[in-house]
């Protein structure tokens, strides 16, 4: 393993190769016999570089913000962080932030025999910045309706994902009602021994059992 510590502080960007205010935080020179040259550049809104070319082949790696960039005959395009851009060599173009928004980049190039990595051209003017391609890749936006709050609290716990459905909660009137109801069907319930007890700590007479002879369904119920 080799670490190299690096001496350079951030440099700014001179006019001549761009509009606007660029700084550049230099990652690594070429050191032979590999030509790679990498920075961090970082743009002001609106800010951008001049028509330019590159000997080698350019990696170029949005890091944040919004990007614009056009090569000679294209159109602009916009460049969202995470997407990579690669210019072939001698391939003219220009690059940089879009307006109201900062924008800073990692490039990666090769230099040639004489370590330079480009040949700037002309300035880009305003009426060269059109609006980006309205074309932007397959669109993110999910078309799935919303979830209910109990799809997002088994998305946001993923180990009650197989948990069947909470059923609602059933109020005591309607356990009452409930219970009636089927003893006056004479069908038992599961519940009737744990909503009995409950009564009769409220001070309620069970009365006589289901299928007495007077027929009283057993509970006291409200007038």
């Amino acid at each position: 393993m080799q670490i190299t510590r690096s001496s350079l502080g951030t440099g700014t960007g001179p006019g001549q190769w761009f509009t606007g205010d660029v700084c550049v935080d230099t990652i690594t020179q070429p050191t032979p016999p590999s030509r790679l040259q990498a920075a961090l550049v970082h743009f002001t809104p609106g800010a951008r570089t001049t028509w330019h070319t590159h000997p080698g082949r350019t990696d170029d790696l949005r890091a944040r913000g919004d990007c614009r960039c056009q090569r000679r005959g294209g159109p602009v395009e916009a460049i969202r962080p995470g997407d990579r851009v690669f210019f072939e060599p001698g391939e003219d173009h220009w690059h940089g932030a879009a307006p109201g928004r900062f924008m800073a980049h990692l490039a990666m190039l090769e230099v040639d025999e004489h370590g330079d990595g480009a040949a700037w051209g002309e300035h880009v003017t305003d009426e060269d910045t059109p609006a980006p391609s309205t074309h932007s890749g397959p669109s993110t936006r999910s078309s799935r309706p919303e979830a209910t709050p109990d799809q997002e609290d088994r998305h946001a716990r993923p180990h009650l994902a197989h948990r069947p459905a909470r059923a609602p909660i059933e109020t005591k009137d309607a356990a009452r009602r409930r219970l009636k109801r089927s003893r006056q069907r004479g069908v038992p319930l599961r519940g009737e021994r744990a909503v009995r007890p409950k009564l009769l700590r409220r001070g309620q007479s069970p009365g006589p059992r289901a299928g007495s002879a007077d027929g009283s369904t057993g509970l006291s119920t409200p007038g």
